[in-house]
């Protein structure tokens, strides 16, 4: 194999059409048609894990919670040292109805790194020396585009019930 490739390398120096082809290159027994291997290993797909922070994300589907969710995100990202976008006040009438009466949505910003607290007002914030970044930000936008193509799909679905077929 290594003088194989040797002489396919020295062959393209001196600029001659090298002798070597894909197809003089030695089989190995691992080796499948159209498949490129590397030292006779078999390619392998490694399973992704969905951690709790993954669960936690794809648990929430409404829209409104996402929104939301995605601009306190992306504000503590952008200005991580502005205290007040480390701080959630849950009595916010707008915060209480999508994410405080939302438990998913709940559950999402504690796995996130936010945290309880109890003083006069009921709030949530960021601890001192954790900071949020975009990796955040993106895994709500996913979510969002997920969430939008589910909507999708179950909108073609009850169309294609309801008159039998309807070409998207």
């Amino acid at each position: 194999l290594l003088e194989w490739s040797c002489q396919c390398y020295r062959e393209l120096l001196v600029h001659q059409e090298p002798s070597c082809s894909v197809a003089s290159f030695p089989s190995t027994p691992h080796q499948q048609p159209g498949i490129m291997v590397y030292a006779g290993y078999v390619p392998a797909k490694l399973p992704t894990v969905a951690t709790d922070l993954d669960r936690a994300v794809m648990a929430v589907t409404n829209m409104d919670s996402l929104e939301i969710i995605g601009k306190l995100l992306y504000n503590a990202a952008v200005q991580p040292k502005e205290e007040k976008y480390r701080r959630i006040r849950l009595t916010n009438e707008k915060i209480r109805a999508t994410i405080a009466d939302v438990p998913t949505a709940m559950e999402l910003l504690l796995q996130l790194g936010w945290v309880k607290e109890e003083a006069e007002e009921a709030a949530l914030v960021i601890p001192a020396g954790k900071f949020m970044s975009m990796r955040e930000v993106r895994m709500i936008e996913e979510q969002k585009e997920r969430v939008r193509k589910d909507a999708r799909k179950a909108e073609v679905a009850a169309l294609r019930g309801a008159s039998g077929s309807v070409a998207v």
